[in-house]
């Protein structure tokens, strides 16, 4: 027009993520969609086989629930669940979650943000590696022991930061500032400690060679430090009074002990000699060796490198809990990021140096040291994911459909996330424990709404705090959770073994669990009686009625005891189901369930307790019941006398199974 050519524009050589898909890229595109398919199928059945028992999951499940119809708060947080961390990405992620509306969304989102780290990694070593060595070491990040733990354990916001840490270090390397600070800025409202990460980029930037330095100091030192400083000392103070709660900030208080009017000099050297004893811990200098060992500690020839995951190093190196310490949490998977950019540049610079030979040769031995290193691990990795599946899940299934969606429900960890999506969810935990960890409320005070209850009393944590105290903090654990069961006036709407659905303001569909009597309950059978270590009998075990139950599958017993004097330890009782020789079925439990243990019996009382066993289907025959019994505070085995036996175990009761037909 006008007599003007238009003239093409040269092609723009500026540095991309993706320059252009090649054929190596496909593949480690195929690699990270087969890595994401495969731990899919592994979370799949964790979620499926009630795998999640700890209550991180549930945690930010009820709290994304919450956020999603409006509200801050979350009960089973009992508070504003901003108040622990600072996660203002979750206000991002609010119209994903409501979209989907499924607590298991959480969870696919960290398997992606893993997924998507393990390409990035790759994108940013092929540059200086070469596609062969990228993708080598995209598979060994993808194996790496710490990550996989991460990935089968529950969810923290946290593990979204990996994709965006990775980012960061791309466009910083790059010098691409504009999109350094968008990725910077998302990473920062992830969490506190990712923030941190973010202004560590502009220490970095202080003695690194680049164009418009003063930007990129301050950029991320202003981005990253602000974030860090608002959140931990205005927002999150200010939220914390606002509900009530005492203490500013709850975490500063892991690293800096402020032990009152001790002088400055006094409190900065205890503080020190605090933060060196955990530093040089034996537990350390094993973590440095499961972190570093796999990789030959060839991350330690990019110091530089490692300096940008410094406040998640010292997080860690210098936290006062064990869990901080190994590789079987979500904490080492972000340190792994820092550790593997670390491992990238560190071939590069040998890459440099050395003969191409020596170089493929140095990377084939890395990859089969970190490889041998992940199958040490196969046993733990099988271990945990065995002790998933249940012969109960069906039951817990059952239980956890049957309540209602709007109902105000208490549950042990194992049902937590499964219950997430609803306003009023509460951790029995807090029951035991008499205390809330966020709140710091103590007394614990239980829920004037609560309607339901749903509790597995052989809850391993449970048992677990039991054991672990002495005699005093065993008694006020147990006591705490048979006030809650009998002050509770609790109904028994359903049960299998230990499992319990428990209701208020209705009628029990059973006889409830455990009933405690001075008198001598009446038609008791003549029959001789089993004595465990002269302090408590057994007087009565029967099978009682049908109520309703799937032949061959559920029946209902009744355990009838007597205390002969206070008691004061722990028993457990080890139930067989044996057919000849054979043993068919084996069980454990606690008498008593975790309502009234026998640490709380006193001398002269009768305990009656209903128990619904729920069996495999058994082939016709006669069977027999056989009893031992364990006393867990002494650990140590009891000898049992019963009719003209004697010994660590006795046979109790015989009953046929006639074909076709159900128990007699």
């Amino acid at each position: 027009m006008h007599g003007h050519q238009v003239k093409s524009e040269p092609p723009n050589h500026r540095l991309s993520l993706i320059r252009k898909i090649d054929p190596p890229d496909i593949f480690a595109l195929l690699l990270g969609f087969i890595f994401f398919i495969a731990g899919l199928y592994i979370l799949v059945e964790k979620y499926i086989d009630f795998g999640y028992n700890d209550w991180d999951f549930a945690l930010y499940a009820n709290a994304m629930w919450n956020l999603s119809h409006g509200s801050f708060h979350s009960s089973v947080f009992g508070t504003n669940f901003l108040t622990n961390h600072a996660e203002y990405f979750s206000l991002i992620l609010v119209p994903v979650y409501r979209l989907f509306g499924h607590p298991f969304l959480l969870i696919v989102l960290k398997l992606f943000s893993l997924a998507a780290g393990s390409f990035l990694l790759y994108l940013i070593a092929k540059k200086d590696l070469g596609w062969p060595a990228a993708t080598v070491l995209m598979l060994l990040y993808q194996l790496y022991p710490p990550n996989f733990f991460m990935l089968i354990y529950e969810f923290h916001f946290e593990n979204l930061a990996i994709p965006f840490i990775f980012l960061m270090y791309y466009f910083f390397t790059n010098q691409k500032f504009i999109p350094f600070l968008i990725t910077a800025f998302f990473a920062s409202l992830i969490k506190e400690n990712i923030a941190l990460v973010v202004a560590t980029f502009g220490i970095y930037a202080i003695f690194s060679k680049r164009e418009n330095k003063l930007a990129w100091i301050m950029g991320p030192l202003f981005l990253g430090g602000g974030t860090f400083f608002l959140s931990m000392f205005v927002i999150t103070p200010r939220l914390r009074v606002q509900e009530g709660i005492n203490h500013a900030n709850q975490y500063i208080g892991f690293y800096w002990k402020n032990p009152g009017d001790t002088h400055l000099t006094q409190s900065l050297l205890l503080n020190l000699h605090n933060a060196w004893a955990n530093m040089s811990s034996p537990l350390n200098i094993l973590f440095i060796k499961e972190l570093l060992g796999p990789l030959n500690f060839l991350p330690l020839l990019s110091p530089h490198t490692l300096f940008l995951g410094a406040p998640v190093l010292l997080q860690n190196f210098l936290g006062p809990t064990f869990q901080m310490h190994t590789i079987y949490y979500h904490y080492a998977a972000t340190i792994a990021v820092f550790i593997f950019l670390a491992l990238a540049a560190s071939l590069k610079f040998l890459k440099i140096f050395i003969r191409p030979l020596a170089f493929y040769i140095i990377v084939a031995f890395t990859g089969l040291i970190c490889m041998f290193n992940t199958i040490n691990h196969l046993s733990e990795f099988r271990g945990w994911m065995a002790s998933w599946p249940d012969r109960l899940d069906p039951v817990r299934w059952q239980m956890v459909n049957v309540i209602p969606p709007d109902a105000s429900v208490m549950a042990t960890f194992d049902f937590l996330d499964k219950l997430a999506d609803r306003k009023d969810l509460y951790s029995f935990h807090n029951v035991w424990r008499n205390h809330n960890p966020f709140t710091g409320e103590s007394p614990y005070r239980i829920p004037q709404n609560l309607s339901l209850a749903l509790i597995d009393w052989e809850c391993p944590w449970f048992w677990s705090d039991v054991l672990s105290q002495g005699r005093s903090g065993r008694q006020d654990a147990l006591r705490h959770a048979s006030d809650f069961y009998f002050q509770g006036a609790w109904a028994v709407k359903e049960a299998a073994e230990e499992i319990t659905l428990l209701g208020k303001g209705a009628a029990g569909n059973l006889p409830p669990l455990v009933e405690v009597s001075k008198d001598l309950p009446l038609n008791l059978p003549a029959n001789p009686v089993l004595s465990v270590d002269n302090k408590f009998s057994l007087l009565d075990f029967t099978i009682g009625q049908k109520q309703g139950v799937t032949p061959r599958q559920k029946i209902p017993l009744t355990f009838l005891w007597k205390a002969q004097e206070d008691m004061d330890d722990l028993y457990s009782m080890i139930i067989e189901l044996r057919k000849g020789k054979e043993t068919v079925f084996r069980w454990h439990r606690h008498p008593g369930y975790g309502v009234y243990a026998t640490p709380l019996w006193k001398k002269g009382e009768y305990i009656k307790e209903h128990y619904w066993l729920f069996l495999p289907s058994l082939s016709p025959g006669e069977y027999a019941f056989s009893i031992s019994l364990v006393n867990m505070t002494k650990q140590q085995g009891v000898e049992l006398t019963y009719q003209n036996q004697s010994g660590g175990a006795v046979s109790v009761m015989t009953f046929q199974v006639k074909p076709g037909k159900e128990v007699e």
